[in-house]
């Protein structure tokens, strides 16, 4: 979950918002949530959203060192340790968790390359209450949508030639 932004809303409200992002690499599928909370139960209902979404689960997700997931980070010179709720929601969906190493943020830069919704989030700042705001987040996710069939389309093309 990316994000963190202290987001001031038309109505002088200030909240933190987040992104949640699941991307596949190769078959360029992704998906978004835009969250006021980091809650287990908020990255539950986003993986089982996006799952149904892709019509299937990922073996391995490599994850952020967000502290919803991770008891002690990974680093370069510790494995880390995920904590126990989240190791039972990955034993429970089936998919093995890879944390990313903290501090280095080539080994997640294709989700960083995606991530342009927080631009636009930073660039409404204070002109969108949050019901609109969260609203934009939705149209954003329709042409996502729209995107991963149109992947998933030439994904097939490729596989049949």
């Amino acid at each position: 979950m990316e994000g963190g932004i202290q987001y001031e809303t038309k109505d002088g409200e200030v909240v933190e918002v987040n992104v949640a992002v699941l991307l596949l690499p190769c078959s360029r599928f992704r998906s978004f949530c835009l969250t006021i909370s980091k809650s287990q139960s908020v990255l539950l209902s986003f993986f089982t959203e996006a799952f149904e979404s892709l019509g299937g689960i990922p073996t391995e997700i490599v994850i952020d060192n967000m502290k919803t997931v991770m008891d002690e980070a990974r680093t370069e010179y510790s494995s880390g340790k995920v904590n126990a709720k989240f190791t039972q929601i990955a034993k429970d969906f089936g998919f093995k968790v890879r944390p990313y190493i903290a501090g280095r943020p080539r080994t997640k830069g294709k989700v960083e390359a995606t991530m342009k919704l927080l631009d636009e989030i930073r660039a409404s700042q204070g002109q969108l209450t949050l019901e609109e705001l969260h609203l934009t987040s939705k149209n954003i996710h329709i042409c996502v949508d729209i995107y991963n069939y149109e992947c998933s389309r030439q994904n097939q093309h490729y596989s049949e030639a």
